[in-house]
């Protein structure tokens, strides 16, 4: 099921936090289906729907600070957070605060926004990473031509010297015109 501590976009303070969780997604199998759904485009799914599900349930959630997140569910941090401040969300949260099944209800229904979150999510992802190829490669451009700055350098400092020895070299002794 989802993992615990930094994996989580909200703080859960003990078990009993946790709890409600296993046992509303234990019993409600379209929670099993939409994370099965999610899963086939997106990672840690379940730890989002775990989230968006204590957003909905707990009296007062709150938020991780992000660099206490692991880096892997950096994304479902920015879900929750844009999710928790959707006015519907605040709306449903008026009748799922403490009540695990509207709690799983409230999930459900904004499966669709999740939906589109994370496949905002995923675009600025695709982006960040086309971004960061094209990083690397200037880099491995940068040392390329440092490497090759540096071959001239030395083809420059072995001509320099051979040039060197030549000059040092004494000039041919002319032999007498024969007359």
């Amino acid at each position: 099921m989802a993992a615990r501590g930094p994996w989580l976009a909200l703080r859960v303070g003990d078990r009993f936090d946790r709890l409600p969780w296993r046992d509303t997604f234990a019993q409600a199998p379209a929670l099993g289906e939409l994370a099965e759904d999610l899963r086939e485009r997106y990672d840690y799914t379940e730890d989002l729907l775990q989230d968006a599900f204590l957003a909905a349930y707990k009296v007062k959630p709150e938020l991780r600070d992000q660099a206490d997140m692991a880096a892997s569910r950096l994304v479902n941090h920015q879900v929750v957070t844009a999710m928790m401040a959707f006015p519907e969300f605040a709306e449903l949260r008026r009748e799922t605060v403490g009540d695990p099944f509207a709690a799983a209800m409230a999930v459900l229904a904004v499966a669709g926004q999740l939906r589109e979150l994370l496949e905002r999510t995923k675009q600025a992802r695709d982006r960040a990473e086309q971004a960061e190829n094209a990083q690397r490669e200037a880099a491995k451009a940068v040392q390329r031509a440092i490497r090759l700055s540096e071959a001239a350098d030395l083809a420059v400092d072995q001509a320099v010297e051979e040039a060197r020895d030549c000059l040092a070299l004494p000039a041919p002794v002319a032999s007498p015109a024969a007359g």
